[in-house]
C-alpha cells in the first residue's frame, strides 16, 4: 500500500520536473538558436502538414486486448492509485489526465491531445538534433522522416498511449542530448532531468529502458574521456541515488511483461527487422508490402524482395552518409562512428524484442512506430554526413534535393495513411461512435450502462465521459438512455458464472436516440478466459430509451435493491429485488440477491426457495461459494458471511455492483441511513 503511494507520487513528481526542465530548455534554446526564424518555420510547416493529414483520418482505438477502453476509463489524478498501478503503461495516462482536466472530461479532447502531442514531440526531436550540432535542413528533413511517416499519423489519430510514449521517450533522449552538448555539465539540474525522465520511460514502456541506458552509458564514456566525471560529484551523486531508487522501484513494479519475456520463442533479429521496417513500414508506404487476407498472422506471408531492397537502400544511405561526413570532416569521424555504433545497437535491440505479432493490418502499428525511432536518428546521422560533404558550393543543390525528396515522402505517406481509412475494427467504430454521441448529447439526458462484471471494459468509459445515471437516489422524470455495446455480443468469458448480471439489449425500432449498425471485425488477441469471436456478426453500438418493463426495469430495480442493502435496509432490498425478478423472470442475478436479502432477514425458507428457482431456471447448481454465503447469512453467521462476500468480491470486483456488501453484512441489524457515495476511483 505504502509502495503504491511512493510509486504514484514519485511518478507525478517526475512529470512535474520534466515539464519544468523542458520549459527551461525551450527558453534557453530559443535564446541561443542562431537561426530562430528558419527553425520555427521548419517546425511549423512540418506540424501543419502532419495535423492537416490527420483531419482526413478516422479515429482509431490503436490497441488490442481492449486496452484502449481500459486506459480511457482510468483516472490518473486519484487519491487511490492502486488500480491505476495495475496497468503496464502508467506514465502516459498523465497526459490523459491533463486532457480530462482541461476539457472537463471530453473524449474528443483525448483524441486531439494525441494528435497534437506529436507537435511537441517534433519540437523535442528537432531541437535535440540542433543541440547535437545538426543543421536546420538536416533537423527538419529528419523530423519529416519520422513525423510524416504514415505510422506516426495513424498512431496519432488513435486513443492509445502511443503518442504519449513517443513524447516520453524523446523527453529522455533530449535530456541526454542536452547533457552531451553542455560543456561543463550536466549539473544537478541536468542529472535530475535524466533521472526523472528515466522513471517516466519505465512507467511508460519498460522495454525502452535498455536503449536509454545504452545512450546514458555513451554519455558517461564521452564525458569521462574529456575529464568530466559529473557522475562522481556529490550533488549529482545524491540525485543519481534518489533516481536509481525510484527507477528501481518502478522497474520492479513493471517488470512483467519484461523485454526478456517479450522475446518469447526463437530470436530472429534480421527477420524482425525486415518485417517491422521493410514490410510494415517502408513496404507499406510504397505499396509493396504483403496484404493480410483473413484472420491470420501477417508473418505467414513471405516478405517480397522489394522490402529487402528498401531496407538495404536505407542502410546504404546511412552508411554512405556517415562515411562521407567522416571524409569531409576527419575531426568528427570518431563522433560519427560512435553515434553509428550506439544507434545500431539500439536498432539491433529493438530487432530482437519487437517480433511480428500482427493478425490484421495495423494490429501492432504502435510497435512498428516504436521500432522506427532509432532508424530516424540513423537517417539523421547519414543526412548530416552528406550535408557536411556537400559543403557550401553544393548547398543549394543539396537543399533542393532534400526538399523534393521530403515532399515526395510526405505525399507517399499521406496516401498510405488515408488508404487505411476503410481498415476499421470494431473498437475503432465503437470509439468513433462514442465520441460523436458525446458531442451531440442531449443536455437533459443521463446514460445508463451496467458494470456487469470485471471483464467489462466499457463501463468506466461511459461513467467518465457521459453524464451518468446515479445508482441511488435517482430523480423522477429524468431522460435515461441505455448504452448498448458490441462487447456483450462478441466476447465470451468462460470464467463467468450463471449469476452474472445480464446486459441491456437494443430497444425496438424507433427507440434509438443514436445508433450505428455494422459487422464485427476482430480486433484483439486476448489469451485467457475471455475470447473474441472472429465471425463478422452484425452488431450495434447505440443509445436507446430505457424500457419501462422487462430487463431494463429489472436493472433499475436491482440497483434500488443494491442501494437499500448497502444502506442496511434489508426489507426494502428484498422488496426491490423481488420487483426486479418479477419484471424479468429470467433474471438469475435478481433472484440471487433476493435470496441474499431474505437471508439477511433470517428468512431461511424464502432464501432457499429462490436458490431452487435459480437452479430450476438455469439447469445448473448454484455455485458452492454463492450458496455458502446465503446459508451462512441465513444462520446469522455474519462474520463468516462477510468473509465469503469479500472472497466473491475479490474474484469478481463488480459482482456487488460496486457497493460494500461485506460491510453491510457485518453491520447486520444496525439501522443506518443511506448516504450517496462518490463512485470508487478507478
Amino acid at each position: 500500500m505504502v509502495l503504491n503511494y511512493i510509486l504514484y507520487y514519485g511518478l507525478a513528481a517526475c512529470w512535474a520536473l520534466n515539464i519544468y526542465f523542458l520549459a527551461l530548455f525551450a527558453l534557453e534554446w530559443h535564446e541561443n538558436e542562431p537561426e530562430k526564424l528558419g527553425a520555427w518555420l521548419s517546425m511549423g510547416a512540418l506540424a501543419a502538414l502532419a495535423v492537416g493529414v490527420m483531419f482526413f483520418l478516422p479515429a482509431r482505438g490503436g490497441y488490442d486486448n481492449n486496452h484502449d477502453f481500459l486506459c480511457l476509463g482510468q483516472e490518473f489524478f486519484t487519491s487511490r492509485p492502486g488500480i491505476l498501478l495495475t496497468f503496464k503503461e502508467v506514465s502516459p495516462l498523465f497526459t490523459d489526465g491533463i486532457s480530462d482536466y482541461a476539457s472537463g472530461k471530453s473524449i474528443f479532447a483525448v483524441l486531439w491531445k494525441n494528435r497534437l502531442l506529436p507537435v511537441f514531440s517534433l519540437f523535442l526531436f528537432f531541437t535535440g538534433l540542433r543541440r547535437l550540432g545538426a543543421g536546420i535542413l538536416v533537423s527538419a528533413v529528419s523530423a519529416a522522416f519520422f513525423f510524416l511517416n504514415f505510422l506516426s499519423l495513424l498512431n496519432a489519430s488513435s486513443f492509445s498511449t502511443t503518442s504519449s510514449n513517443i513524447f516520453i521517450m524523446l523527453l529522455c533522449l533530449l535530456s541526454i542530448f542536452d547533457a552531451y552538448a553542455s560543456k561543463e555539465g550536466p549539473g544537478v539540474y541536468g542529472t535530475a532531468w535524466i533521472a526523472s525522465s528515466l522513471v517516466l520511460v519505465i512507467g511508460a514502456r519498460i522495454e525502452f529502458l535498455p536503449a536509454c541506458l545504452l545512450l546514458i552509458a555513451g554519455l558517461i564514456a564521452v564525458k569521462a574521456a574529456r575529464g568530466n566525471r559529473f557522475f562522481l560529484k556529490p550533488a549529482n551523486l545524491a540525485v543519481i541515488a534518489a533516481g536509481v531508487l525510484l527507477a528501481a522501484a518502478w522497474a520492479r513494479h513493471t517488470l512483467n511483461p519484461s523485454p526478456v519475456r517479450q522475446v518469447g520463442g526463437d530470436i530472429q533479429p534480421l527477420f524482425n527487422l525486415l518485417y517491422q521496417l521493410g514490410a510494415r513500414n517502408l513496404g507499406t508506404m510504397t505499396g509493396w508490402a504483403p496484404h493480410l487476407q483473413g484472420i491470420r498472422k501477417l508473418i505467414d506471408h513471405s516478405i517480397p524482395p522489394a522490402c529487402y531492397a528498401l531496407c538495404a537502400a536505407l542502410f546504404l544511405f546511412i552508411a554512405a552518409g556517415i562515411a562521407a561526413g567522416c571524409l569531409a570532416d576527419r575531426e568528427s569521424c570518431r563522433r560519427r562512428l560512435g553515434a553509428l555504433a550506439l544507434l545500431s545497437a539500439w536498432a539491433g535491440y529493438f530487432s530482437v524484442i519487437f517480433q511480428p505479432l500482427d493478425f490484421y493490418p495495423l494490429h501492432f502499428m504502435r510497435h512498428q512506430l516504436y521500432f522506427f525511432l532509432p532508424f530516424a536518428f540513423l537517417f539523421a546521422a547519414g543526412l548530416d554526413g552528406f550535408e557536411r560533404a556537400a559543403g557550401a558550393r553544393a548547398k543549394g543543390f543539396f537543399t533542393a534535393l532534400c526538399v523534393l525528396a521530403a515532399a515526395h515522402y510526405a505525399v507517399l505517406n499521406a496516401r498510405a495513411a488515408v488508404g487505411f481509412n476503410r481498415e476499421l475494427r470494431t473498437n475503432d467504430r465503437e470509439l468513433e461512435f462514442l465520441m460523436q454521441a458525446r458531442r451531440e448529447w442531449p443536455p437533459d439526458a443521463l446514460a445508463v450502462y451496467p458494470v456487469r462484471s470485471r471483464a467489462n471494459t466499457r463501463a468506466d468509459v461511459v461513467r467518465k465521459y457521459f453524464p451518468l445515471m446515479p445508482d441511488c437516489d435517482r430523480g423522477a422524470g429524468q431522460k435515461l438512455l441505455k448504452y448498448v455495446s458490441p462487447e456483450n455480443l462478441v466476447f465470451r468469458d468462460s470464467g463467468a458464472g450463471p449469476l452474472r448480471q445480464a446486459p441491456l439489449l437494443p430497444g425496438p425500432p424507433g427507440s434509438a436516440w443514436k445508433a450505428v449498425d455494422f459487422k464485427h471485425s476482430f480486433y484483439t488477441a486476448i489469451e485467457g478466459s475471455v475470447t473474441e469471436t472472429t465471425e463478422p456478426l452484425p452488431v450495434t453500438a447505440g443509445f436507446f430509451s430505457l424500457d419501462v418493463s422487462g430487463r431494463d426495469a429489472a436493472f433499475l430495480k436491482t440497483m434500488d435493491g443494491a442501494c437499500a442493502f448497502d444502506a442496511g435496509n434489508y426489507s426494502e432490498a428484498a422488496l426491490q429485488f423481488g420487483r426486479a425478478a418479477a419484471a424479468d423472470p429470467s433474471c438469475l442475478n435478481c433472484k440471487y440477491f433476493l435470496a441474499l436479502s431474505y437471508a439477511a432477514e433470517k428468512k431461511k425458507t424464502a432464501a432457499a426457495a429462490e436458490l431452487a428457482k435459480i437452479e430450476k431456471l438455469s439447469g445448473a447448481k448454484v455455485p458452492p461459494e454463492h450458496r455458502a454465503l446465503i446459508e451462512a447469512l441465513a444462520r446469522g453467521e455474519t462474520a463468516a458471511a462477510a468473509g465469503l462476500a469479500r472472497e466473491l468480491g475479490g474474484k469478481d470486483t463488480e459482482f456487488f455492483f460496486r457497493k460494500n456488501f461485506p460491510r453491510a453484512i457485518e453491520e447486520l441489524g444496525t439501522v443506518r441511513q443511506y448516504r450517496p457515495e462518490a463512485p470508487p476511483k478507478r
